[in-house]
């Protein structure tokens, strides 16, 4: 954080040492899991981070923003079914600090608007569908837990409790380390096909082909936090009043080119589709429809200037199998059908968690494809946020969870008409690429992916509300 105080070294110098005293306590809690240490040793580590985050709960979170993929990984004890994780780890500390701090001023009030208790009504209804059901697994909990409950308050911290107006250009920094930190691992692992930091059960072939994850769990976390990050980067500095000159400059873009192109590794159309119409969209909301008019002119002779490279490009098995190959299509309609099938025989759901099991109880493939068929196949996963809360959730959770979609769209448009214009139209652009990649993924379900989206809301949110 310390490239956001050149006139400051004294600054400068703390604040070095606090992300270096973090990142020290991160590697130490690393080290001490793989060398199977005592729970004591945990202990003196966790009072450690307690004592020092909770006395500044900014500091924790700018730091977590920056350096959260990597220590997702590296925090986690056991590596199967882990119990103590990073995230988990980050949330309560904060939970601390910010109850610290309500204790101290009584001022101080948490309010609730429409998005976080409608959430919250999802949340709970998805906790209550895994705890109820018949076959219970860990598994279905941390998609509860970590997946829905915990982003929800991330984002009632970061919103309401800390301090987004003074730590403004610490969080931008933070968001360039991290869009030069995943460009690296995804493209290492686009050119070798090695899984640099691998998840238990993460894969990175599909189809017999190659989707990079980065440092995230899955293919669709690392695409869309990937585009969420370039979008929420190419606003901040307006959102937040920061004015960019020089080098701060250049860095600024360079880290909004990587996160897009992070975002295009792993080779979803959807997500190439919504990052065009993100972009464009935000640039007309905030700028006016006549700022499109030399970016259309310039796209149009890049397209034409690049017609013989898609000609040859045309040619290539990746053209032929990934983008005209109208196999994946029909699967793709075949998978929805199965899911509405599902979820017309199931009006309250088949439980959370349990669509893949009760697909294959259904239709199970009695031989096995071939793997340059597996694309015309029925898929065991809706492949959408929506049908896979309809299918498992039943009719309540989809309606509830549509709610809590809603009332999310109705606060970004109050913000951006009584507080911050660029800050309310950033956060409708988020909810655009989220659930819109989200009729063709079933991403929802990643901690990671909610957690950084939960969070880049706060964010957004919580400084329009300042500004005002």
């Amino acid at each position: 954080m310390f490239l956001t105080n050149i006139n400051n070294p004294k600054k400068n110098i703390s604040q070095v040492l606090v992300v270096i005293f973090g990142l020290v306590l991160s590697l130490v809690a690393s080290l001490l899991v793989n060398k199977g240490s005592s729970e004591l040793a945990w202990v003196i580590c966790a009072c450690l981070a307690i004592s020092f985050w909770s006395m500044c709960p900014e500091s924790l979170f700018c730091y977590w923003l920056a350096c959260f993929p990597l220590a997702d990984y590296l925090i986690r004890y056991p590596e199967q079914q882990a119990v103590i994780t990073c995230a988990r780890i980050v949330v309560m500390l904060l939970s601390f600090g910010v109850i610290a701090r309500l204790i101290k001023n009584e001022k101080i009030k948490l309010n609730l608007g429409c998005f976080e208790l409608s959430w919250m009504l999802f949340a709970l209804y998805a906790l209550a569908n895994c705890l109820m059901q018949s076959s219970f697994s860990l598994s279905t909990l941390r998609t509860a837990v970590d997946g829905f409950i915990l982003p929800l308050i991330l984002f009632v911290i970061v919103r309401h409790s800390l301090d987004i107006k003074n730590i403004s250009d610490k969080i931008l920094v933070g968001l360039i380390m991290l869009a030069y930190l995943i460009l690296p691992v995804g493209l290492y692992e686009l050119k070798t096909g090695i899984d640099l930091l691998a998840y238990p059960g993460g894969e990175l072939f599909f189809d017999g082909r190659i989707r990079p994850n980065g440092p995230f769990l899955a293919a669709h976390s690392y695409a869309l936090i990937s585009l969420i990050l370039g979008l929420t980067l190419v606003y901040w500095p307006k959102v937040a009043n920061i004015v960019m000159e020089g080098r701060y400059k250049i860095l600024w873009r360079g880290a909004v080119a990587s996160a897009f192109l992070s975002a295009l590794i792993p080779q979803f159309r959807a997500v190439m589709l919504a990052m065009v119409v993100c972009v464009v969209l935000g640039q007309c909301l905030i700028s006016g429809w006549r700022s499109l008019i030399k970016p259309f002119i310039i796209v149009a002779l890049l397209l034409v200037a690049g017609t013989p490279i898609w000609l040859v490009l045309s040619d290539t098995k990746f053209y032929q199998q990934r983008i005209a190959d109208t196999a994946n299509l029909s699967s793709r309609i075949m998978t929805y059908k199965r899911a509405l099938e599902v979820a017309q025989s199931n009006p309250m759901g088949v439980g959370l968690g349990n669509y893949e099991n009760y697909f294959n109880q259904r239709w199970a493939i009695k031989e096995q494809p071939e793997k340059e068929k597996l694309g015309e196949l029925t898929q065991s996963t809706p492949h959408s946020n929506f049908l896979s809360v309809l299918a498992e959730l039943g009719i309540i959770g989809l309606i509830l969870y549509l709610v809590a979609h809603l009332a999310l769209i109705y606060t970004a448009w109050k913000t951006a008409k009584h507080f911050g214009h660029t800050s309310g139209v950033t956060v409708i652009l988020l909810v655009i690429a989220y659930a819109g990649v989200g009729l063709t993924l079933t991403s929802g379900y990643y901690y990671d992916l909610n957690l950084f989206f939960f969070c880049c809301l706060g964010m957004l949110l919580g400084r329009g509300v300042v500004k005002a």
